[in-house]
């Protein structure tokens, strides 16, 4: 059982650190975007990326908590 709950930590960790490379690379793409066509789309992904980067922030906080539980239990 332990090792399952290692495993599925893992995997969580390793979720949050591909969707914050996920989001940084929307965030650049966008940007290139906008520079080469002059469209208006930088500010709108911004907007959600950030809104989702900062939900992904949270989660690490959350996976320290369910370690520290898990470690004194």
């Amino acid at each position: 059982m332990r090792d399952l709950l290692v495993f599925v930590l893992a995997v969580f960790d390793v979720a949050v650190f591909v969707a914050v490379i996920f989001f940084v690379v929307v965030l650049v793409l966008c940007f290139v975007f906008d520079v080469l066509t002059g469209v208006e789309v930088f500010a709108t992904f911004f907007v959600a990326v950030f809104f989702g980067a900062d939900l992904l922030a949270r989660v690490p906080r959350v996976l320290v908590v369910f370690r520290v539980v898990f470690l004194l239990a």
